[in-house]
């Protein structure tokens, strides 16, 4: 069987997955990050490696264990595009038009959770805007969209634009920056 026949019976599978199940959310790349100067297959290769780092690594510190980052199932690279399959974690932001319908417990333990666990594995979204936070029907707070984050195993190209090279690095300015969309 050839690349082309396996990527897309891979490709039907996730699509029956994302239908019936609705659990899963599969993030193409095909077309190079103008706003960073990275080409598809390098912010395929910063989100990979930052979901299988949060994978590997993430430890929820809220009283009840909650969800805040998508999680990496499997990728898919070939000629035709690169793909990611990963949990979906909620609705984003930017398509809420009542977020007080939505009923977030402890918001500011959440927030200092995806803070502190983005500090302790030194990853540097990069890019936190409404579009990237999310919120579970179980009030979890979520950040998604790590193709331009970084974190300091990665090494980012010269040519990367000043948006990728000068990310949120620390703590604090994750908190406020998060905050600044709840409160």
């Amino acid at each position: 069987m050839n690349r082309n026949k396996l990527f897309l019976i891979i490709l039907v599978i996730c699509i029956m997955l994302i239908h019936y199940k609705k659990y899963y959310f599969f993030k193409t790349y095909i077309k190079s990050n103008f706003t960073t100067n990275l080409t598809k297959t390098e912010t395929f290769e910063l989100e990979k490696s930052c979901l299988q780092k949060i994978k590997k690594e993430y430890n929820c510190n809220c009283k009840e264990k909650k969800n805040h980052f998508p999680k990496y199932i499997f990728s898919i690279k070939n000629n035709f595009c690169d793909g990611i399959l990963m949990t979906n974690i909620g609705k984003s932001l930017d398509k809420i038009k009542n977020i007080k319908k939505y009923k977030i417990p402890n918001i500011e333990e959440q927030i200092n959770c995806i803070a502190f666990n983005l500090d302790k594995m030194k990853i540097y979204h990069c890019d936190i805007l409404r579009k990237n936070i999310t919120i579970s029907k179980k009030g979890e707070i979520g950040l998604i969209d790590f193709n331009i984050a970084v974190y300091n195993n990665f090494k980012i190209p010269s040519r990367a634009t000043s948006r990728i090279k000068n990310c949120y690095s620390s703590k604090e300015i994750v908190v406020k920056k998060l905050k600044s969309f709840f409160m």
